[in-house]
């Protein structure tokens, strides 16, 4: 006889106010001591994550951030990106740190110097949107996905465009890159989900993943399953060689909008515009942890890369710090 494990709650320590609208995207850093945020406010936003006190904001009270045991002030403010419809969507930090990538509603992706702020170059091309963002696991090169329905590859030294990955019959909304296999998945609003060989750019299996638009794809770290979500309430979880079905994750009430395994494999966190996220166990597909605290729909989450704690963003105009025991590690 199983007994069906217990799903915990649990609770954000710390809240990080100072977006004055929607938080669309966020990136942990690789020494999981800085994040990066990016917001409809059309803003950058740096944060300090261990040390609170010396970032403390004491007039930021809302229902946002009710209950937080620290609330933190944006360490540093980039801006740069312009569009007509503002939105900065998507951000990835570099696995050096030394440098920070944004893409934006104005169709462009910036290169920032992560410790100054600095715009160190705009990567122009992508005819609407950008949707997706990342870098490969040596950092010399960064994809980005567009509404324009297409993937870029760009030369991180040079900035230059190194290749466009077309075909797409609807507008991209998500992309990454594989650790190791030397591959890249996008998905798009016809609910479908295709891995790509980076260096021939031929696809490698088309998935037809979700009866909405996909949301959002990751590899885990190991690069072995691929998981999709969507606007059809679901996670979806591939075998990332064969294409074949491996699990679908149900439990959301409302749209999923962003997924993300934890650095050792075991854990899969997805966040939802029904206020929650979710913490799913990787080998039994159950879900194990629920995260209560925003007011407002969650955009964005990802795990730190020492595992220690989870963050997340949300159109509360705010990201949380939820600390993960010995458990989720």
């Amino acid at each position: 006889k199983t007994t069906k494990m217990q799903v915990r709650a649990l609770t954000a320590d710390t809240t990080f106010a100072g977006h004055t609208d929607y938080v669309l995207g966020l990136c942990v850093g690789p020494d999981s001591t800085w994040a990066v945020s990016v917001s409809k406010d059309n803003t950058v936003r740096r944060w300090c994550l261990r040390d609170p006190d010396h970032y403390a904001a004491t007039d930021v009270y809302s229902s946002a951030t009710k209950g937080s045991k620290h609330i933190v002030r944006p360490a540093a403010t980039w801006e740069g990106h312009t569009a007509p419809v503002k939105g900065v969507g998507c951000c990835a930090y570099a696995p050096s740190g030394a440098t920070v990538l944004s893409g934006s509603a104005d169709h462009t992706c910036k290169l920032w110097n992560a410790e100054k702020g600095d715009c160190l170059a705009t990567l122009a091309g992508h005819k609407k949107a950008v949707t997706g963002c990342c870098f490969s696991a040596d950092g010399k090169l960064c994809l980005s996905s567009s509404k324009d329905k297409t993937l870029r590859l760009w030369d991180v030294a040079t900035t230059n465009c190194v290749g466009i990955i077309e075909g797409h019959a609807t507008p991209l909304t998500s992309c990454t890159l594989g650790s190791k296999n030397g591959h890249a998945a996008c998905c798009s609003t016809d609910g479908k989900a295709c891995i790509l060989d980076v260096a021939t750019k031929a696809t490698v299996t088309t998935l037809v993943a979700h009866t909405e638009s996909a949301l959002c794809c990751k590899f885990s770290p190991d690069d072995q399953l691929l998981a999709t979500c969507s606007d059809d309430k679901t996670t979806k979880v591939w075998d990332a060689k064969s294409g074949a079905a491996v699990a679908t994750l149900s439990g959301h009430k409302f749209s999923v909008n962003c997924c993300a395994f934890s650095p050792s494999g075991l854990f899969l966190v997805t966040a939802s515009d029904d206020q929650t996220l979710k913490i799913w166990n990787t080998k039994t597909w159950e879900a194990v942890a629920v995260c209560h605290g925003h007011s407002w729909p969650v955009s964005t989450c990802a795990f730190s890369p020492c595992g220690s704690f989870l963050l997340s963003g949300s159109y509360d105009q705010t990201l949380k710090l939820w600390p993960l025991d010995k458990q989720f590690n």
